[in-house]
């Protein structure tokens, strides 16, 4: 079976990417007003506090923020994946795909979503698959257990799907066993295992980490010819901002639990809003090559739920003010497509603060 667990380099590939400046529609797959805390012995803490997000047909779309921000159990939450005797989702959280509310299903009615219409990528190959069974038999377990399917037609559907990842030596990997794989190798067999039954919506978290660029630029090229040939949407979760470059449509920038900033992936990164996605532009090398001082944020991120009152990034904004310190700010629509949290963000046209 595959075991579900929870700094990378950037590729320097170009993809082709939809150019449409238009928000995601909720129709498709939406997480509203989520919030997930988490019990350890009589001590609670939030892990996310308010994300709001939503992911159309046939688009990709990027969930960025550093480590600890709450992208990941973001991910977990929107297949059911948390631990429910220490996870606790709040009472507004939504979850629904094409209609239906995810919150509050059986583990049974989960189960016949997850992998046929969503799936899943984790972000550590290594520690996803079991060492100590061949590839071919961890992908197989599913499908025949799900389906009935026989040893030989399940094998078969694998080798098919390990062929669309681009593994040519497919008959090779099949009876691999993990340790015997290279870790670009692995990538491509978790997302083929993701893609076996043919899901409408794939969750990749941080899939290109812990690769060198270019294994990492291969990857991307996969994954989208496979969601481009299979017109598959794409939540791709990441701290890369190269990566999202590349990419994706459509972008959510997340800080301590919760969204700060959204909008088209090519505007947020050549005209930011928020001082906090400024911050993360300014400590990522140029995309276009070329020399510029980086720089970096002071301070660390905040443990979500655990900021002072007001803006969580506050106290490592130098635009922070009284009012920044004392009132959260609320997302709000500031151009077509573009939302953001920000008592004092960016003119971009002007290099001003909107007052």
């Amino acid at each position: 079976m595959i075991r579900q667990h929870a700094g990378s380099g950037r590729s320097e590939l170009a993809l082709g990417r939809r150019t449409s400046s238009e928000a995601p529609t909720e129709r498709f797959f939406q997480i509203s007003n989520l919030a997930v805390s988490f019990r350890s012995g009589d001590t609670q803490s939030l892990g996310v506090v308010d994300c709001s997000l939503a992911v159309s047909e046939a688009t990709r779309v990027g969930l960025i923020g550093e480590s600890g921000s709450g992208k990941s159990v973001t991910a977990l939450a929107a297949l059911g994946l948390l631990d429910p005797t220490t996870a606790t989702l709040g009472e507004s959280s939504s979850i629904s795909f094409m209609g239906r509310e995810l919150v509050g299903m059986t583990l049974g009615e989960l189960r016949e979503i997850r992998g046929s219409e969503i799936a899943i990528v984790f972000q550590d190959p290594m520690n996803a698959l079991n060492p100590v069974f061949r590839v071919g038999d961890q992908m197989a377990a599913a499908l025949r257990a799900k389906h009935k399917m026989s040893r030989s037609d399940a094998r078969q559907r694998v080798l098919e799907a390990l062929h669309s990842v681009e593994i040519h030596a497919s008959e090779r990997v099949i009876d691999a066993y993990p340790h015997q794989l290279s870790g670009g190798m692995r990538q491509r067999v978790l997302i083929g295992a993701a893609l076996l039954e043919r899901p409408r919506l794939l969750i990749a978290d941080e899939p290109t980490s812990a690769l060198d660029v270019t294994v990492q630029a291969d990857i991307l090229s996969m994954l989208h010819s496979v969601v481009t040939e299979r017109r598959m949407s794409i939540l791709l979760v990441t701290h890369d901002i190269g990566v999202v470059a590349q990419f994706c449509d459509y972008l959510y920038v997340m800080y301590a639990g919760r969204i700060v900033e959204s909008g088209p992936a090519r505007e947020i990164i050549s005209s930011p809003l928020h001082p906090y996605t400024i911050g993360l532009l300014g400590c990522t090398p140029s995309l276009e090559g070329g020399r510029r001082r980086l720089v970096t944020l002071p301070g660390s991120q905040p443990v979500a739920g655990r900021a002072n009152a007001g803006c969580a990034f506050a106290p490592r904004c130098s635009r922070a003010d009284g009012l920044c310190r004392h009132l959260t700010p609320k997302m709000v629509t500031h151009s077509p497509g573009r939302n953001l949290a920000c008592h004092h963000p960016e003119i971009p046209s002007t290099g001003r603060t909107l007052e």
